[in-house]
């Protein structure tokens, strides 16, 4: 490539990525100016609106086939942290850390009034969910 198209073919790249990172970045801190590109509602999915909140809490998660899951949806005192896919790929949810509840009701199973922690992960896909319930770090009980 002569030297005299090298601004040209590094402008090809450095414009739009310099415009969605601006775009990108404005979108995230809810300035009103990035809804004229993004639309009103960035994210596709409420899944991507709830998860992409970074919340931190408890999910309790009842299967299609009537059994209930628990676990701490956050950073983990050790290992990975969980993690919501985001659009377009499938929904699936990693939780860093599973709690006991009561398979039936989906009550959390409580020791000295704090969940009993189960020592292992949980990858779910969302075909497998009847429904999700989630309440923050402070309400397991």
């Amino acid at each position: 490539l002569p030297w005299g198209l090298w601004p040209l073919a590094l402008a090809y790249v450095a414009v739009p990525l310099a415009t969605g990172t601006l775009i990108g970045r404005g979108t995230l801190e809810g300035q009103a100016w990035a809804a004229a590109f993004t639309g009103p509602n960035p994210a596709p999915r409420a899944w991507d609106h709830f998860f992409s909140s970074r919340p931190d809490g408890w999910v309790r998660l009842r299967l299609k086939r009537g059994v209930w899951i628990g676990g701490i949806y956050g950073p983990p005192d050790v290992g990975l942290p969980s993690y919501a896919s985001g659009y377009p790929e499938a929904q699936d949810l990693f939780l860093a850390e599973t709690v006991e509840v009561d398979p039936e009701t989906g009550a959390f199973i409580l020791a000295a009034g704090e969940p009993i922690l189960r020592g292992v992960s949980l990858l779910i896909r969302w075909d497998e969910v009847e429904m999700l319930e989630f309440g923050d770090s402070g309400s397991a009980a």
